[in-house]
């Protein structure tokens, strides 16, 4: 089994061409008819409530899966990747199911249209002031939308996290073998109870909600893929929708090296992995080869999060085939 936390809390916006016609109830008098050109969500998925059945916010973007047995050989690396196109289940973990022998594609994924708790994947912001009621809902597009981006308002002076502008609490996985466990409907509390296997944070502040949010480009919106009867959509993803982890490269894409902020033009990202210091140091101590950025995505460690380059987009992240699995390189996959 294995956890992943990842930015649950993002910020979409999504368009309408042409603008959507909207009709606002009035006190008085027959609807208002207005158009609106976008609306705007906040993401809330990966959500787990606690014991008392209330949610953990700080454990938004936490996502279980179960990991097909299979024999990683010395210097290995294996890709794993959905058997089928079926919904994500938030309760029995196990039912999320990885294969490492399919390629990934884009026509196999996990889906969610709700929350079996009624707590909404996508919370509504109004395009509209004062909000009118009965018009926008959680979970629910007023229109068929067109395109969609990430979007971020500009980034407040002093606390940004008292100010709500931080987004994900923490970048971890942790894996956990099963271990002769029946491996079926494992939950929450069991999956809590199997046994430590191994586990990294890659997060700026190992944790506590300080990851602020790499910025989209307004210009280039990601148009809306139409899904089959069954979900599954043809397109490969956006380069940009990608989130996670990896371990640095020996020679890191040119998008991370210009976009290093006040490091952009030095050799930030050109230390030795395991020359200059443990690979794991930093849960005890702060060494000066951190190389910590001061613009996202904070490079942390060993580990990065990406910028926007064509290297890390799908085509340029495929595995190979090899005896039947499905293999990369985690140091220099270019």
């Amino acid at each position: 089994m294995i956890a992943l936390q990842v930015n649950g809390g993002k910020k979409v916006e999504v368009s309408f061409t042409p603008a959507a016609t909207i009709l606002i109830p009035q006190r008085f008098g027959p609807p208002k008819q207005i158009e609106i050109s976008h609306t705007r969500y906040t993401m809330s998925w990966g959500n787990l409530k606690n014991q008392n059945g209330s949610m953990q916010r700080y454990r938004r973007g936490s996502l279980y899966f179960r990991l097909e047995g299979v024999t990683i050989e010395p210097g290995e690396t294996v890709v794993f990747a959905p058997r089928g196109n079926t919904q994500y289940s938030e309760t029995f973990f196990d039912r999320n199911l990885l294969s490492p022998n399919l390629p990934p594609s884009p026509t196999r994924s996990f889906f969610l249209d709700e929350r079996s708790d009624g707590d909404p994947l996508f919370e509504v912001e109004s395009p509209v002031f004062p909000e009118p009621q009965g018009v926008f809902y959680d979970n629910h597009i007023v229109a068929e939308p067109s395109e969609w981006r990430e979007y971020f308002e500009p980034q407040p002076l002093g606390d940004v996290q008292a100010a709500g502008y931080t987004q994900a609490d923490d970048y971890y996985m942790y894996w956990k073998p099963l271990n002769g466990s029946s491996g079926s409907n494992i939950t929450l509390d069991s999956f809590s109870s199997l046994p430590h296997g191994q586990f990294v944070s890659c997060a700026y502040q190992y944790g506590d909600e300080d990851e602020l949010p790499v910025v989209w480009s307004e210009s280039f919106p990601v148009p809306v893929p139409n899904s089959s009867g069954t979900g599954a959509i043809g397109e490969v993803p956006d380069r940009r929708t990608r989130d996670g982890f990896r371990l640095r490269w020996f020679n890191e894409h040119p998008s991370n090296r210009n976009g290093g902020g006040s490091l952009a033009g030095t050799p930030h990202l050109e230390s030795s992995l395991i020359g200059n210091w443990n690979v794991r140091s930093s849960y005890s101590f702060r060494s000066p080869f951190e190389n910590v950025s001061d613009v996202a995505p904070h490079y942390f460690s060993g580990y990065t999060r990406d910028l926007f380059d064509g290297d890390v987009s799908w085509e340029g992240m495929s595995p190979s085939q090899r005896s039947g699995k499905n293999v990369g390189d985690p140091f220099n996959p270019r």
